[in-house]
């Protein structure tokens, strides 16, 4: 433990801890050590811990969204029962006069990417208006890259385990191809930052390129959920 007349020169902000451990057997109390945090290790973690919060806000934003494409489905198809796709849900066995919540628990299993794909055959707009719209955003480029970085977030805490793979995945996935797919892998990049041996989704503000002078900075969980 920390000797109080022994203690080295420490700096203001710095937090001296002593670490103890319960013994259930005997139910004394003992060392096992100390530690020093100074105030660049604190705010290290502290940006860590609001990293953390927010791979978990998307994380959890996606399955939000997810299972509400999954509901507008199945509440088409108990109106209008020839959107039903048995060709995507071949393992479905559905009553042609069933209500939205039937239909909702028998797919609600699904991936999401069944469902799109569904919504893209049937909707002759659906498949445009996806990649080509008046806001200017690639709707299937953002979905794919928000659905990839979950999954990495749930499976493996928010590190990859091969990024230019998890790169090449998206871009494969949102049919991204041609001179426009460095663009896109630029876009990919900016969510990715090296700590320490490993690649980790980033999603800290950053100083925005154009107006940083100002102050403004990039709001990157922000923007993706826009």
């Amino acid at each position: 433990t920390l000797d109080a007349n022994n203690t080295p020169q420490i700096t203001c902000g710095t937090t001296l801890a002593n670490h103890t451990c319960s013994n259930p057997y005997t139910g004394s109390t003992f060392g096992i050590g100390h530690s020093t945090i100074d105030i660049s290790e604190k705010i290290k973690l502290c940006e860590a811990l609001k990293n953390k919060q927010y791979q978990w806000v998307i994380t959890e934003a996606f399955e939000l969204f997810e299972d509400y494409i999954k509901k507008i489905y199945a509440h088409t198809v108990s109106i209008h029962y020839h959107f039903w796709s048995p060709s995507e849900f071949p393992k479905v066995q559905i009553d042609k006069n069933g209500d939205m919540e039937t239909y909702y628990e028998a797919m609600k299993n699904k991936s999401l990417k069944t469902f799109l794909k569904v919504f893209r055959r049937k909707l002759p707009n659906f498949r445009d208006v996806e990649i080509n719209n008046k806001i200017g955003k690639n709707y299937r480029f953002e979905i794919t890259l928000i659905e990839l970085l979950r999954h990495t977030i749930v499976h493996n805490a928010g590190k990859f385990a091969d990024t230019e793979k998890f790169i090449n995945k998206v871009l494969d996935e949102s049919s991204i191809s041609g001179k426009t797919r460095n663009n896109w892998e630029r876009e990919i990049r900016q969510y990715i930052a090296k700590e320490q041996d490993s690649d980790i989704i980033m999603l800290l503000e950053r100083p925005s390129e154009k107006l940083g002078s100002m102050g403004w900075h990039f709001k990157k969980a922000e923007y993706l959920l826009g």
